[in-house]
């Protein structure tokens, strides 16, 4: 692979998703002096939180946040550094996922909007069911107007492109400069490569590992069992296919690639996850056949496999 090149800027673009939401508790300076000093305790030790709203609408914010991104975005997006922290709050996206997930914000963007206008829209009987619970914790200058609190719910999302070598060298900077800024470019683009591979190589190795230990840990006699679930594949499959777009569009390696067909037949083998859980001697069979499957397409992955994609081949 050429460390002074990348396709990543031109078969993929970077995206970071920001939201933020009104607090729904706030510490009361006032009362926990008092529950300091009751308890003998040194000040700010102790501090006492309470809900601003009949209605914890941060938490449900969160929580709908987190099940968008979780369902809706992390199976489409990698990881990607940037910097000399290495880290970054941008993912890399695939253009090849870029309308799917393009669909996905506009449908969440409508259901935020919707459940902070309904908070707005009840603002004042929330305040109002806060009081009756608070009693008199209850402060007015605890709450600000609720043109203030609208705009701290924000859900925002960014796009930008990949640089290129070219695009981040300054036209009017020396010779010297712009070979050590190419270098530095084209090092980032490495070690970006470096954490998709291994983000993909990890995520399939866990989710084949889980596949082996469950196979192995099934005692149909016992009265409980091992219990595993469907959903345990489908994470394998979910894993096999998040690496197979990295292989097709950025790495073209062979041995990634003889992994990757490797699950697709362990999981084309699979007619009825429901067979894998058959206390007779066929379903028995089944497992230990998806077991030798699951342990074969493992090795396959973990031999050689960064060396291979970025050291230049076995025969080199």
């Amino acid at each position: 692979m050429d460390n002074k090149k990348s396709v990543l800027q031109e078969i993929a673009t970077l995206i970071h998703i920001y939201k933020a939401m009104a607090s729904d508790t706030i510490v009361d300076r006032e009362i926990s002096e008092e529950l300091s000093a009751s308890y003998n305790a040194e000040d700010g030790t102790l501090k006492a939180s309470k809900p601003k709203y009949g209605y914890d609408i941060n938490k449900h914010m969160r929580s709908m946040f987190n099940k968008f991104m979780n369902k809706e975005i992390k199976p489409y997006v990698y990881p990607w550094q940037e910097g000399e922290s290495n880290k970054s709050v941008y993912y890399l996206l695939p253009n090849t996922h870029f309308e799917t997930v393009q669909e996905a914000i506009n449908k969440f963007q409508l259901e935020w909007d919707k459940e902070v206008n309904w908070f707005m829209e009840n603002y004042d009987r929330l305040v109002e069911e806060a009081k009756d619970r608070l009693g008199k914790a209850w402060k007015e200058e605890d709450y600000e107007d609720s043109s203030v609190i609208r705009k701290k719910f924000k859900f925002h999302v960014n796009f930008r492109n990949i640089p290129s070598v070219e695009s981040d060298i300054r036209t009017n900077a020396s010779a010297k400069l712009r070979k050590q800024i190419a270098n530095q470019v084209a090092g980032s683009y490495r070690q970006n490569e470096k954490v998709l591979l291994d983000d993909a190589k990890e995520n399939l190795d866990s989710s084949l590992g889980r596949v082996i230990d469950a196979m192995k840990n099934f005692k149909p006699k016992d009265k409980g069992g091992a219990f595993f679930k469907d959903a345990m594949f489908d994470k394998l499959r979910l894993d096999n296919d998040r690496a197979r777009v990295l292989n097709d569009q950025v790495f073209q390696s062979e041995e990634l690639a003889e992994s990757i067909d490797s699950v697709d037949q362990l999981l084309g083998s699979i007619n009825s996850v429901e067979t894998l859980r058959d206390k007779t001697e066929l379903g028995e069979s089944k497992r230990k056949q998806v077991l030798a499957s699951a342990e074969d397409s493992k090795s396959k992955l973990n031999q050689n496999l960064m060396s291979n994609v970025f050291g230049g081949g076995k025969d080199e």
